[in-house]
């Protein structure tokens, strides 16, 4: 028997589960992530890009970018060409997402070290940052905004009179 409160009922390891764990609200991911037949390795990692990506994309402007993949690559295709910093700077978020997000698996499956995905996303937000820091972007009104709200000050701009 468990009881909770005043109730009493036959145990029953799926309904303590639920009393027990923490449950956050549906996503509308969840079901390209978890699925029938999944293979939970694969489904983990899935999770793990899907979290940090919704924490990620309001950095540079990609809120209305859905998590799949094709969604991603049209938006960057869109902006492939731009010389804005703004998307200069989306091109480089994305790629220290993919490159940080492996380096996650990686030392999950082979050095048995995990992270949560807010550890993960500040880590590809500082290196982001840091290629800022590097870069020599035109000193416009829009580029001083973009460098202030990834917290750079004094940075050296190229100016160009503009």
């Amino acid at each position: 028997m468990w009881s909770e409160g005043h109730e009493r009922r036959a145990f029953s390891a799926s309904w303590v589960w639920n009393l027990v764990r923490y449950k956050e609200t549906d996503i509308d991911w969840s079901s390209i992530v978890w699925f029938t037949q999944c293979i939970p390795r694969h489904a983990f990692l899935m999770w793990l890009i899907m979290r940090v990506w919704h924490i990620v994309r309001p950095k540079v402007g990609m809120e209305t970018v859905q998590s799949k993949w094709v969604e991603i690559v049209n938006w960057l295709l869109a902006r492939s060409k731009s010389k804005l910093a703004a998307d200069y700077v989306a091109r480089v978020l994305v790629a220290a997402s993919a490159y940080v997000i492996w380096q996650e698996r990686n030392a999950r499956i082979f050095k048995n070290q995990v992270r949560p995905p807010d550890i993960v996303s500040a880590q590809i937000i500082q290196l982001v940052r840091y290629k800022l820091m590097g870069v020599r972007l035109k000193n416009t009104g829009n580029v001083r905004i973009l460098l202030r709200e990834w917290e750079i000050h004094g940075k050296d701009t190229i100016d160009d009179g503009g």
